[in-house]
């Protein structure tokens, strides 16, 4: 079964600046539960029966407090809409990925966090299970994560993960501590014998080589044919796009406008900028198009690299960011600097 990868360390570039004060749109309520069971690794649990669901049979079920703030919380936007996020996946274990490697791969991200608490153990479906507790602020307050791991069968492992945005996780703590009862932990798919149906996991495509013109606010940009558009205006944002195939933890080009009106320096944004993230460098000046530009480079995450370019024009700023997952960086980077290279202001 294909990995799961994790988003964390993209977060660590969307809180990079301006915010804004505004008043948004206040978090759902749960009105109630249903009942959702994989066909395939028979993971089950309860989840709000009014929120938006995604579901990948044998991989993953995904349920949102409102499909309005899905695109933040599977980005981590750094403000927006008070999202908050149930998950559970199944990630299979053999000889090379045992138990213990998986729960290592799993928490990898919380090194990249400083608002972690010690785990703790507890009892999911007659399973022992851990917890690990992590929280970060972010422009419209408190993101709160919880993830659980446990095991019912050798061959597979079950992540449960409760998040919130807007500082609203009191608000469903009570809800996450009902949900995660109902929880029952995935077991492998038997293999049938000879003649019968077997079920077999389709692997996700990376990204295509081939390229097409997407248009936004202003600007134009080339990015691989098998890339979806997930749009999160946010409140300190004029707009953001953000560009992604189905493989979302290996990659994703994003775009963000912002109302540069007060700011007359580009480069003086631009080194402002690299002193807020981690391992910045390699600051060039550059054009992109006929407009002048500037790119660095920096590091979001252990496993993850990133270039992120910027220009201006009538006022408004544009942040071109690439975050591409760095084991596949022989096979996305030079994917994505031929997509920041095909940018141009209309």
């Amino acid at each position: 079964m294909k990995k799961i990868l994790n988003l964390f360390a993209i977060v660590l570039m969307t809180s990079l600046m301006w915010s804004c004060g505004d008043d948004g749109p206040k978090p759902v309520d749960v009105e109630g539960y249903d009942s959702y069971t994989d066909d395939v690794v028979k993971f089950e649990l309860q989840y709000p029966k009014n929120w938006h669901v995604k579901k990948r049979p044998g991989l993953s079920f995904a349920t949102y407090s409102s499909k309005a703030g899905a695109s933040r919380a599977d980005n981590y936007g750094n403000d927006g809409f008070p999202a908050a996020k149930i998950q559970i996946y199944a990630v299979s274990l053999d000889s090379a990925k045992t138990y213990d490697i998986a729960v290592k791969d799993q928490t990898a991200f919380l090194e990249d966090i400083q608002g972690v608490g010690a785990p703790t153990s507890l009892t999911i479906d007659g399973q022992k299970a851990m917890k690990y507790a992590y929280e970060f602020e972010l422009t419209d307050g408190m993101f709160n994560g919880e993830m659980y791991v446990a095991s019912a069968d050798p061959k597979m492992l079950t992540v449960v993960k409760f998040e919130t945005f807007g500082g609203t996780m009191e608000k469903y703590k009570t809800n996450f501590a009902e949900i995660l009862k109902s929880v029952k932990l995935a077991i492998a798919p038997v293999v049938l014998k000879e003649g019968d149906t077997l079920f077999t996991t389709e692997e996700i495509p990376p990204p295509s080589t081939s390229l097409v013109t997407k248009s936004g606010d202003g600007f134009t940009i080339k990015v691989p044919d098998n890339f979806k558009i997930y749009p999160a205006p946010k409140a300190g944002e004029m707009k953001q796009y953000n560009y992604a195939g189905e493989r979302r933890g290996d990659c994703n080009i994003r775009i963000d406008l912002f109302n540069a009106s007060k700011t007359k320096s580009l480069e003086k944004i631009v080194k402002d900028n690299m002193r807020k993230v981690n391992e910045a460098n390699d600051l060039t000046r550059i054009k992109l198009g006929n407009n002048e530009a500037f790119r660095f480079q920096y590091s979001p995450g252990a496993k993850y690299d990133a270039k992120v370019y910027y220009t201006s024009k009538d006022k408004i700023l544009y942040r071109i960011t690439l975050i591409w997952f760095k084991k596949e960086a022989d096979n996305y980077k030079d994917i994505f600097i031929k997509s920041a290279r095909s940018f141009r202001l209309k």
